[in-house]
């Protein structure tokens, strides 16, 4: 989602591309880039990658102190809608006097160019060379930067001095690529120590720069989406500092994203404390939390609970439309804490080429039965509908049928999962694998005894007393099918379901609100696993070893690390 950016020469002409451009839904209807109006402003340059255009003339001809505009920002100009008002737009640009001393030393500049006589063919080769090394030189100590933040390396060590047996990772690597590279090679062997760009301060701007250029392109893609949902947690470091997890979740591209923005240091834990934190991020990046924010999700604490003074509630104070989703997978943990002693267990995902998995999956489910039927309980009583709805549907299901078939189930995975690890094993040759296989068969023959149904009777009776299921059978009442379809066949029911935003993406204009309203509905968080997920990469990068950097290094070196780990 990012690289690194080399400016264009001066003498070059503006970028303008014929293609067919994105629109995007400003105002009242659709709208994009026009390629006439490069004939009415040869000065306009146009992005790809970013969907936005810009002023060549004031990017590489305005003066030093010339006031800032976005058609020289880093964002650019894209609202296509006012572009060609008179009194905005291109048109006011044009008419500024920072635009019209650019143009006239833009034309100055091609007069020369004419003759031969511009600034860069002045310049003599051994200038033009030292340029283009220079280039090389920075993109090779930023690709190095990339690799150890994303590989979670560190990249200094105690003693960097060159005559240090051991140093860093950082200027090892450099050294490396300079055996192999004469441009980088030369550049360490220069006798001006002092342009080497190897030092901390460089390496923390580098990095600044990076995990700032990532930001960026997520912010782009929320602020393309609209609506969007923010998920907050908090944990302590290796230094016992408390640090909060930001994520954003929204739709963007026909699929759902929940990217990270960065860790701050918690000054406070109060509700307070931390509504001033999360909405401080939002506003740092730019984001229209007070229409756009539909969701929080957060854990179950009271100071992030609260219904009066807790913190969905002060950011709902200010944002009406961000509803708060207790986070399940938190709530999970904690009715497991209540009713069982030891290490909660997890809900194993199910996976299509290992059998272990189906076998712990089966076993967790029996085994925390009783708190699966407590946390759908709660989750039916929510307001949000849709969840209500679902856990309600799923707690009809576990019925003494249920209970039957997982205790079967987790017999069988049991069996096959002891033969399945054995089979992995490097020291298996073909002859043990043929006695398992054989033991496995004989195990299975015995399936079908009395003993071994009472036996499994026994485990389901058990379990169905432990998570308060009726034994009795009860019926299914049959479905009436009315007296005017007597004679007819019916294939299906109607009834409602959900779908994702891609069943109308491609008819926005036409279903624009229920486009909307499906976004508002898939970007609601579920659970902050995804801050979970986060603080792992906050203990391999802030470590022992590493307990003394910076927040701001830290922030970045994650936001590098996590990209990394969400794009593999």
């Amino acid at each position: 989602k990012w690289e690194m950016k080399i400016l264009v020469h001066p003498s070059d002409n503006p970028t303008q591309p014929h293609l067919s451009f994105p629109k995007t839904y400003q105002g009242c209807s659709r709208r994009s880039f026009r390629p006439e109006w490069y004939k009415i402003h040869p000065w306009l340059e146009y992005s790809q990658s970013r969907d936005s255009c810009y002023c060549f003339a004031c990017r590489h001809f305005s003066l030093p102190d010339a006031p800032k505009s976005v058609f020289t920002s880093g964002v650019g100009y894209r609202n296509w809608k006012k572009a060609m008002f008179k009194d905005s737009g291109f048109c006011c640009h044009a008419k500024s006097q920072s635009h019209k001393t650019a143009m006239i030393a833009w034309a100055e500049n091609n007069k020369m160019s004419e003759k031969n006589e511009t600034l860069m063919t002045a310049m003599d080769d051994h200038r033009q060379k030292q340029v283009l090394e220079n280039q090389t030189y920075i993109r090779t100590i930023a690709e190095i930067l990339i690799l150890t933040a994303t590989e979670n390396i560190a990249q200094r060590g105690h003693r960097e001095s060159a005559d240090s047996n051991k140093r860093d990772i950082f200027l090892e690597m450099l050294n490396m690529v300079g055996n192999h590279d004469p441009v980088v090679k030369r550049r360490l062997e220069q006798q001006a120590k002092n342009a080497l760009y190897t030092s901390k301060t460089i390496q923390n701007e580098i990095v600044s720069c990076l995990a700032e250029m990532v930001a960026e392109e997520i912010i782009r893609e929320v602020k393309d989406s609209g609506q969007f949902s923010v998920i907050v947690d908090e944990t302590k470091d290796v230094s016992k500092s408390e640090q909060i997890s930001f994520i954003v979740r929204y739709y963007y591209n026909g699929a759902i994203h929940e990217s990270f923005l960065g860790f701050q240091e918690a000054d406070r834990l109060d509700a307070a404390g931390l509504t001033s934190k999360i909405i401080g991020c939002l506003e740092k990046h730019g984001l229209d939390y007070r229409q756009n924010l539909v969701g929080q999700g957060y854990d179950g604490a009271s100071v992030m609970s609260g219904s009066h003074s807790g913190v969905h509630a002060r950011i709902k104070e200010v944002a009406k439309y961000a509803f708060y989703i207790h986070c399940s997978a938190t709530k999970w943990l904690t009715v497991q804490q209540e009713m069982f002693h030891g290490v909660p267990r997890e809900l194993q995902r199910l996976s299509d080429t290992r059998w272990s998995s189906r076998h712990i999956a089966c076993r967790n489910i029996m085994d925390r039965l009783p708190a699966i039927l407590c946390v759908l309980e709660e989750i039916s009583s929510e307001n949000n509908a849709q969840r209500a709805v679902e856990a309600k549907g799923i707690l009809v299901q576990m019925d003494l049928n249920f209970v039957g078939c997982l205790a079967l189930f987790r017999k069988v995975l049991n069996d096959s999962n002891m033969l399945s690890e054995m089979l992995q094993s490097k020291t298996v040759d073909l002859s043990k694998a043929i006695n398992l296989v054989e033991s496995l068969k004989e195990t299975i023959v015995y399936y079908p005894t009395e003993s071994f149904f009472d036996d499994l009777w026994t485990d389901i009776l058990e379990t169905c007393e432990k998570s308060g299921i009726s034994t009795q059978h009860i019926p299914k009442r049959s479905i009436q099918k009315a007296r005017k379809l007597h004679d007819s066949l019916v294939t299906s029911t109607l009834g409602h379901s959900y779908h994702s935003p891609t069943i109308c993406e491609s008819y926005n204009d036409v279903f624009f609100e229920l486009f909307r309203l499906c976004k508002i509905a898939v970007v609601l968080p579920v659970s902050s696993a995804s801050c979970e997920r986060t603080f792992s990469a906050l203990r391999i990068i802030k470590n022992y070893l590493r307990s003394t950097m910076t927040e701001e290094r830290l922030s970045n070196l994650s936001i590098l690390s996590i990209l990394s780990a969400s794009t593999t």
